[in-house]
């Protein structure tokens, strides 16, 4: 496994610009946007997919003993799933279709709950029994496919990396009260990707061997339960630079895992790894880090991660990295557009001013939460904006417009369908020369990539 431990320098290089903000919600006690009033995502994680698309949890719904889902786009939503009656909802997964997943747990029904974004429709997606005799579920993602996977407990025992396709289910690793011939006592939250291919850290250990001083590693495990050995720590290997990983990663269709590590030599640092290639997206160890919060990374199929910390000066951002350049997307202080005007995102105190995990889709685009207030008082609360930034300036885009991890004739598809003018306002991933329209020089780049992950 190689290592690249050279720091990214903050560069504006061969990564997006984010310089146009759109605001999806506003979450307020009186006067929300696209909300109802005293509704709130708090520390929700939204996600967000190639259209520009967004959901996020709503930990309550006015009124109500309720939880709730939210989805929408082009600055403008609804809230499209509430819950039972005293249930909890996981943070939610959205997939380019606009299926959503969240588990459900409190109340009946006890379930993975798929929703239908557009529609407005939910079902249960996946529930406890099944060809596994489940009886806990729990942290789904959906990819482009219709698949969910999840953490889920076989019976009496421990717990597996599961993916459910309509109801057909394979288990990608178990831990060892499940299966004797497992290495790992704990598996921490998964992450799938179009290929059906689970990431996760997992600790090494017999059973009840939790402890920290336990070996960990990532992997990348396939539906056959082979797997690619991600990262491990100095535990499992003296000679690691990691004396250990944050709970949750992210993937990408070509195979590369985003994770967060704590340094042998002390600092932390954010990594991108395909188990044979690593490289270092920052480390607190450059100046231009100070901090790199305990909130999951996320990467995309061009390999951009984004992640929460804090710059030189310590002021609160959300960074894009790419193993060479580093940019900054948005930042406490930052004025940025909103319903009411414009808003500067901040708090009335010292305390954190954006709330749970960045996303970013394939096209760069990235989705976060946040506090806003007036842009000269900052004693005046103006609630929690959830925003798309949209990405510019990079080109040529992905060709991979299907998010299959290939590129072939469903990308084809897309670009001819989308052929001419792009429309105003919107995403237009097609356009992959950024010339404002798509035609015949997208082709010849598209044509140019056939066939390449």
């Amino acid at each position: 496994m190689l290592c690249v431990f050279a720091g990214a320098s903050v560069a504006q290089a061969q990564l997006p610009d984010y310089n146009d903000f759109e605001l999806q919600a506003r979450a307020n006690f009186s006067g929300a946007f696209n909300l109802p009033n005293s509704t709130f995502f708090t520390s929700a994680t939204p996600s967000i997919n190639d259209n520009a698309d967004v959901a996020i949890k709503l930990i309550n719904f006015p009124g109500t003993d309720r939880q709730a889902v939210w989805f929408g786009g082009a600055g403008a939503g609804k809230t499209v799933f509430t819950s039972a009656d005293g249930a909890i909802i996981t943070d939610v997964s959205l997939n380019d279709a606009g299926q959503i997943v969240t588990y459900q747990f409190l109340a009946s029904p006890t379930a993975i709950i798929g929703i239908d974004g557009h529609a407005q429709t939910s079902t249960i997606r996946v529930a406890p029994g099944g060809f596994f005799g489940l009886i806990e579920l729990g942290t789904p993602e959906i990819n482009n496919a219709g698949v969910v996977g999840f953490r889920g407990k076989p019976g009496i025992g421990g717990q597996a990396f599961i993916s459910d396709d309509a109801g057909s289910q394979a288990m990608h690793v178990n831990e060892v009260d499940t299966d004797p011939a497992s290495p790992y006592s704990f598996l921490f939250s998964p992450s799938i990707n179009n290929n059906r291919q689970i990431a996760g850290k997992a600790r090494v250990g017999a059973s009840g061997q939790f402890g920290n001083s336990q070996p960990d590693e990532i992997r990348l495990w396939n539906t056959d339960g082979s797997s690619v050995l991600i990262a491990v720590d100095a535990d499992g290997d003296p000679m690691s630079p990691y004396s250990g990983f944050d709970n949750s990663v992210g993937v990408n269709d070509v195979g590369q895992v985003a994770f967060t590590a704590s340094l042998v030599g002390g600092g932390r640092g954010v990594f991108l790894s395909d188990g044979a290639t690593t490289l270092t997206i920052a480390t607190t160890l450059q100046p231009e880090v100070n901090e790199i919060q305990f909130f999951s990374p996320d990467v995309n199929n061009s390999g951009l991660v984004v992640f929460r910390g804090r710059d030189g000066a310590g002021v609160e951002t959300i960074f894009v990295g790419d193993g060479t350049d580093l940019t900054t997307v948005v930042q406490r202080g930052d004025i940025v557009p909103s319903d009411l005007g414009d808003a500067r995102i901040d708090q009335h105190d010292t305390s954190l001013a954006f709330g749970g995990a960045p996303k970013i889709n394939n096209n760069g685009d990235v989705a976060f939460q946040c506090g806003l207030t007036p842009p000269d008082d900052n004693q005046i609360e103006w609630g929690s904006g959830l925003y798309v930034a949209f990405a510019s300036g990079v080109c040529p885009g992905p060709t991979d417009l299907s998010g299959d991890g290939a590129v072939g004739s469903a990308d084809l598809a897309i670009l001819l369908g989308n052929w001419g003018p792009c429309p105003s306002g919107q995403p237009c991933p097609a356009d992959l020369d950024c010339d404002g329209a798509v035609g015949s020089s997208d082709l010849a780049i598209l044509l140019g990539s056939w066939g390449s992950p």
